[in-house]
């Protein structure tokens, strides 16, 4: 990852990048950001930080928050699974996004709608009292009261059908065949659309759509990874 230079504020944001799939100790990430005359930051710096991002730091509206780890008697890693992603756009630009999670908001399927929820807290927080004031028209929900705050990932992901879409995983799906057959087999799923996902069967080489309804994922036997 390209470093990018700035205050408290971009390094912060850097280190939520940083450690996403990337457990880190403090010391290391002090090396990261090391600098063009060879001194690494401050350790006492990255500790603020650090501290700074468990206790919830806020940006643009949101709170991010990372966690951290024990390994062994005393090593101290940090984890992330946030990425901080900031858009510049005009209203029309706007107008479009709102819609989207809009219609988002409205999917069959609870985990989904509470995603698309969420998402849509994200980017109310984020709005000027100008661009509220010229976009209000066209909200047609009601915006969660409640703070917006980063979830992790691992608290989230089951019975959502949009992790298994991310992570590309091969997992056990019961479906019914075309011939009436109630089978399980082990499928990978490629995409899903107002409560229609479509999957891969891998023991057969096909690929299927089904209503989420007429299919079964054990969640139990599905690890966060």
């Amino acid at each position: 990852m390209s470093r990018i230079r700035g205050g408290p504020l971009v390094r912060r944001l850097e280190i939520l990048k940083l450690l996403q799939g990337n457990p880190m100790r403090t010391a290391d990430i002090g090396d990261y950001f090391r600098s063009e005359d060879a001194e690494t930051v401050d350790p006492r710096t990255i500790q603020r930080d650090l501290r700074a991002l468990q206790d919830g730091f806020e940006f643009l509206g949101t709170t991010l928050k990372i966690t951290e780890e024990t390994r062994g008697h005393s090593l101290k890693y940090y984890k992330s699974t946030v990425h901080p992603l900031f858009l510049a756009l005009n209203l029309t630009e706007l107008t479009a996004l709102l819609k989207a999670l809009q219609w988002g908001w409205r999917d069959p399927d609870q985990q989904v709608r509470e995603t698309y929820r969420h998402l849509l807290n994200y980017v109310y927080r984020q709005l000027t009292d100008y661009a509220k004031g010229r976009l209000q028209h066209v909200l047609d929900v009601e915006i969660p009261k409640e703070p917006a705050q980063n979830r992790p990932e691992e608290d989230i992901y089951r019975t959502n059908i949009l992790y298994l879409l991310k992570s590309g995983r091969k997992v056990k799906i019961t479906y019914t065949t075309e011939k009436g057959d109630r089978v399980t087999r082990l499928g990978r799923v490629r995409n899903y659309k107002e409560g229609i996902i479509t999957f891969r069967d891998l023991e057969e080489g096909s690929t299927l759509s089904r209503h989420s309804s007429e299919i079964f994922i054990d969640w139990d036997e599905i690890d966060y990874m």
